[in-house]
């Protein structure tokens, strides 16, 4: 029986109805989010996309304490891209946080902390 003013949908599937079609609306509208996103629907790409955070919650317990959302949220992308730079760039030798540190000083013309 449908609701007045509502529609209910005879089929459901994760591809048709989004988690939060308001919010998706109103950040294509501030211009966000493309018109036409991309969705990947196999299962290999998704697991593809999906395959690195396992080292992102691997290391959350480690740093915990946050005193805010938005601060553990900046946080945790923080680590996504420094996943995704080591990943998209294949670095040969090691990874550390001195090298992280001035990538992103390079990157941004952020001055260098503790030069040794």
């Amino acid at each position: 029986m449908p609701v007045a003013g509502r529609t209910i949908p005879i089929e459901h599937s994760s591809i048709m109805a989004g988690p939060c079609p308001p919010a998706i609306a109103e950040s294509r509208e501030a211009g966000l989010l493309p018109c036409m996103p991309t969705h990947y629907v196999t299962k290999h790409l998704h697991q593809g996309i999906e395959s690195d955070h396992f080292r992102v919650r691997r290391a959350m317990p480690r740093i915990g304490g946050f005193q805010s959302f938005n601060t553990a949220r900046r946080t945790v992308c923080g680590f996504e891209a420094m996943l995704w730079l080591r990943k998209g760039f294949s670095f040969a030798g090691a990874w550390t946080v001195r090298e992280q540190n001035q990538l992103l000083a390079h990157c941004f013309g952020l001055p260098t902390a503790n030069k040794a």
